[in-house]
């Protein structure tokens, strides 16, 4: 199929890949410029529909769009479930309202969206997304450094640590922050590594060498102690498969003593092992785990555990002061709402990343920045093992972004030029 090329979608998957580091409103925008760029360029709806059912000729493809629909058919099982054979707690029900309840579906298809426009897209101008992408990425680090100093645009004070200021961007939580922002830092460094392989101009390794030094320092400056933990597993391995042995050992020895130094640091030493916030989440994952035994097959609906734990935990603490909402971890949180059923499903869609990366890569599929995808995607699942909400709309447009980039390498198998 031959389309006629304008800048419309480049446009609007520039505003796009930027809205996803800047605000859950700002994504929204963002994904309906960018429908509108890819219709416009398409000649109209129903072409732009042609042109996305070619994709669907792709065997990865194919698989993605059973994968997400499996996983949505799990979701929508767990709330049927919940609505004919609802789950008593404390004298309360969950309340079913499968039209609301199921809104996000849509995300799980939006990477095919995406991925027809980045087939709009010629060599030259993908490389310019990926740059301006990551200048975006530069800017907003540089807030958040700035943020963490002065509290300026959005204050979130650090606790213990008095004058200092919880690193968040405009997400409006530096636990999002965290989540969203290893993607283009993880990114930039393989772009880092590459200048320098190819022997770059030095104003080319100056910029990813900025972004990549201000990112760090601004997802340390998060605050958040998941991160601290998982970030330096994601950069050891990173460096022992992307550098050569010796320059690997040096990084990773690197890490390892800065790791070290910096737990030294007073205010650090007291974050890392304060137990503020432990004992809530530890009843809160005993809530869950409570409510998944009760439906262990089909899980008490999606969504639906966070209002459900919450009532377990009140009826417990007889206070209606507790600590609820999402499970604080990923794992729980599926099993918990969709049952195992559900826990197998997403645990299906996530391998995908993995599993095509691996292809990208073995293949030679021409994916600039696919090893620091991949250690992006360990850091993420790391940290939702006590923080994230693989589920929250913010986190969900990077998600679906990134795979969208995957989706897009793992199906060029006939194309022997990259840029």
């Amino acid at each position: 199929m031959t389309l006629k090329h304008t800048p419309w979608v480049f446009w609007g998957l520039v505003i796009y890949s930027i809205s996803t580091l800047i605000s859950m409103a700002a994504m929204n925008i963002g994904a309906g410029i960018f429908l509108i760029s890819c219709v416009l360029e398409s000649g109209g709806v129903l072409c732009f529909w042609n042109h996305l059912k070619t994709l669907f000729f792709h065997k990865e493809i194919k698989v993605f769009i059973v994968a997400s629909t499996l996983l949505i058919g799990v979701c929508f099982l767990s709330l049927v479930c919940a609505k004919f054979f609802p789950l008593t707690i404390a004298g309360k029900q969950a309340q079913i309202h499968f039209l609301r309840d199921m809104a996000k579906i849509w995300y799980l298809f939006w990477p095919v969206v995406l991925l027809a426009g980045l087939n709009f897209l010629k060599p030259h101008e993908r490389s310019r997304l990926f740059q301006i992408w990551i200048f975006a990425f530069l800017v907003i680090s540089i807030i958040g450094v700035i943020q963490y100093y002065t509290g300026w645009p959005r204050e979130q004070p650090i606790p213990g640590n008095p004058g200092r200021f919880h690193v968040k961007g405009f997400f409006g939580h530096h636990l999002s922050f965290a989540n969203i922002f290893i993607f283009p830092f993880f990114i930039t460094l393989d772009f880092l590594l590459k200048s320098f392989q190819e022997k770059a101009p030095l104003r080319k390794k100056a910029f990813y060498t900025l972004a990549a030094l201000v990112g760090f320092f601004a997802l340390l400056g998060t605050y958040s102690r998941m991160l601290w933990v998982a970030l330096p597993i994601g950069l050891i391995i990173w460096a022992i498969w992307s550098l050569p042995k010796k320059h690997a050992l040096v990084f990773a020895i690197g890490v390892v003593l800065g790791i070290f130094l910096a737990f030294q640091h007073p205010k650090i030493k007291s974050r890392l092992f304060d137990a503020l916030g432990v004992s809530p989440r530890i009843d809160l994952w005993q809530a869950n785990m409570h409510l998944f035994k009760q439906r262990p097959i089909t899980g008490v609906g999606w969504h639906h555990n966070e209002e459900l734990a919450s009532y377990y935990l009140q009826e417990k603490s007889k206070t209606t002061s507790v600590f609820a909402g999402h499970a604080h971890n990923n794992f729980i949180e599926v099993l918990s709402s969709t049952g195992v059923l559900g826990l197998g499903v997403w645990i299906f869609w996530c391998s995908l990343a993995f599993y095509w990366l691996f292809f990208v890569i073995k293949h030679g599929l021409g994916m600039p920045f696919s090893q620091g995808l991949f250690c992006a995607w360990i850091v993420f699942h790391v940290n939702g093992l006590t923080q994230m909400n693989f589920w929250e709309g913010k986190v969900l447009h990077q998600i679906m972004w990134m795979m969208a980039l995957i989706l897009y390498y793992v199906t060029q198998k006939k194309t022997k030029n990259y840029n």
